[in-house]
């Protein structure tokens, strides 16, 4: 998929109740502008505990895939360990999609 490629997926969408995502010592997570907003104030070591290469580990990701049913994002996030490059694939979809996270507004 290329970057700009429109996911044709409801990028607003909101996890069920019992699907929130529990970010370590952190806050929880409902939806992709609140996923956003956390991954910018979490350190290095917090998204390290959710998304490190040693375990193949992508919590986010998955959590992305499962919960929200966004899964050409999960898709293009596969593989992604770095935190900046993370956000940058997060940030690009709300932009070609027309939306902005909360941090932006």
């Amino acid at each position: 998929m290329q970057t700009g490629e429109s996911l044709n997926e409801n990028l607003k969408s909101r996890c069920d109740s019992d699907k929130i995502f529990w970010v370590y010592y952190g806050p929880t997570i409902s939806d992709i502008f609140e996923l956003i907003d956390a991954i910018k104030q979490i350190d290095k070591y917090t998204f390290k505990y959710h998304v490190n290469l040693d375990n193949n580990k992508n919590d986010f990701t998955d959590w992305i895939r499962t919960s929200l049913k966004l899964r050409k994002l999960a898709l293009k996030l596969e593989g992604v360990f770095d935190k900046e490059e993370y956000l940058k694939i997060l940030e690009d979809a709300l932009t070609h999609e027309g939306l902005t996270s909360a941090a932006n507004n």
